[in-house]
């Protein structure tokens, strides 16, 4: 009989003993979700000043970068190619393509505020070209 009642204790004692480590494990994961979930935010946040915000619609970016081109005087836009919008792992890639005339120092600085001041999107490639003005014999 006494056998049977400390085994009968120490059986609810033991079934205690794992439930108490598996709520444990369960709070730990639940504390490391939760850091986790911080980290992500401040990655995305990241992920947000190097290719531009998401969410935002094509449009939108598209006028925004247009005011922003148009705040320089010494910068002309000389063409606008259609908009771009590729999905692609649960993000939208938009693609706006500027083509725009200047001397080199004009353009050159357009680029840089472009990257340091623009937050809707980013530059993803540059090219420049000279061309030859055959009206004007001095260009």
């Amino acid at each position: 009989m006494f056998f049977a009642a400390n085994k009968r204790s120490f059986t609810i004692t033991k079934q205690a003993y794992t439930q108490i480590g598996e709520l444990k494990e369960k709070l730990n994961y639940v504390n490391a979700s939760t850091g986790n979930i911080g980290q992500l935010e401040r990655e995305l946040k990241l992920y947000d000043r190097i290719i531009g915000i998401q969410g935002m619609e094509p449009e939108i970016v598209q006028q925004s970068i247009l005011n922003f081109t148009t705040s320089f005087e010494k910068v002309g836009i000389f063409g606008m190619e259609e908009i771009h919008v590729a999905e692609s792992d649960g993000f939208s890639i938009i693609t706006n393509q500027l083509i725009l005339e200047g001397d080199y120092n004009s353009l050159i600085e357009i680029i840089y505020e472009f990257e340091k001041e623009f937050e809707s999107s980013n530059i993803v490639s540059i090219a420049f070209s000279k061309e030859k003005e055959y009206r004007d014999p001095k260009k």
